[in-house]
């Protein structure tokens, strides 16, 4: 009964860890375009198992970002944009773009979604975030967009694969070091 228990334990420990591995990265290639102006190209990949991403949206905190314009989209891709703004309330600027098909399938990616803006934040643009979304418009990723790796069209790998690989190998190496200590 403690070996079932031990092992079911385990088990729920891995499917945990593997349901939290982010679902989806945007990375961006940047292009200064001149005085504040910036070109971001986007690609979204899809590292989920099983989720299909149906959209995702990117925000731009209020008083860094302003003129946000969706340049071009993918073929089948549809979307719209709206600029930060303070009327009472402050709301940050909005890029949305979903996927007028099925969606992006795990191990799919999609670019290139151009946007263009004014930067008036300090340094170069930063602070952006993002949410990825299913069919049912159910989040299934989120983040921070990353600057693309120059050359690179593979993802870059989570952290939590690295921890789920390493916890497999030590409920390993601790379920035959018991076994060994029963003979």
């Amino acid at each position: 009964m403690k070996k079932f228990f031990g092992i079911s334990v385990a088990l729920l420990l891995v499917a945990f860890m593997a349901q939290t591995a982010g679902a989806a990265i945007i990375e961006y290639d940047a292009t200064f375009l001149g005085g504040n102006s910036w070109q971001y190209d986007y690609t979204i990949y899809n590292n989920s198992t099983e989720d299909v991403i149906a959209g995702f949206d990117i925000y731009y905190a209020y008083g860094d970002y302003n003129n946000l314009d969706l340049l071009s989209i993918p073929l089948g891709w549809d979307g719209f944009y709206d600029n930060p703004f303070d009327m009472g309330f402050i709301d940050d600027g909005l890029v949305a773009v979903w996927l007028d098909g099925y969606g992006l399938l795990p191990g799919e990616n999609a670019g290139i979604f151009s946007v263009t803006f004014d930067w008036f934040g300090d340094g170069l643009p930063s602070g952006q975030w993002f949410y990825a979304y299913d069919g049912k418009w159910g989040i299934i990723g989120e983040g921070d967009v990353v600057p693309g790796v120059p050359g690179s069209t593979e993802p870059i790998p989570e952290p939590q694969t690295f921890m789920l690989l390493g916890t497999g190998i030590l409920g390993l190496a601790a379920y035959y070091r018991t076994r060994k200590g029963k003979r």
